[in-house]
């Protein structure tokens, strides 16, 4: 079936199909049908619901992990850094004690 439409609307088209991970053509099936759903949801449709839930899936994991590693990364330096100041400072971190304080306490001592 060919369809003419606006160029603005083919646009519009491409950019939800790209930002939803799947072609236009999905893309316009997709639209077309959630206007016009049907009584029970298709086995083929519901299959490639999973297939495109599974690609942006992996392309977030794919996309964030130099992010978590980066992050486990500068974790375990600040961990580090951390244990030098406490040491520096007298804390035992084998047997840490916070002591909390209020405010007359503190302008007290």
């Amino acid at each position: 079936m060919m369809v003419r439409m606006p160029a603005a609307l083919r646009d519009r088209i491409k950019a939800a199909a790209d930002a939803n991970g799947r072609s236009q053509n999905s893309e316009l099936i997709a639209t077309l049908s959630a206007a016009y759903p049907a009584d029970a949801p298709d086995s083929l449709e519901l299959l490639e619901d999973f297939e495109t839930a599974m690609r942006q899936g992996r392309a977030l994991v794919k996309a964030i992990e130099p992010t978590s590693r980066t992050f486990a990364e500068l974790l375990a330096q600040n961990m580090h850094l951390l244990s030098v100041v406490a040491r520096e400072a007298g804390v035992d971190l084998d047997n840490p004690r916070i002591e909390v304080k209020s405010a007359a306490q503190r302008d007290e001592g």
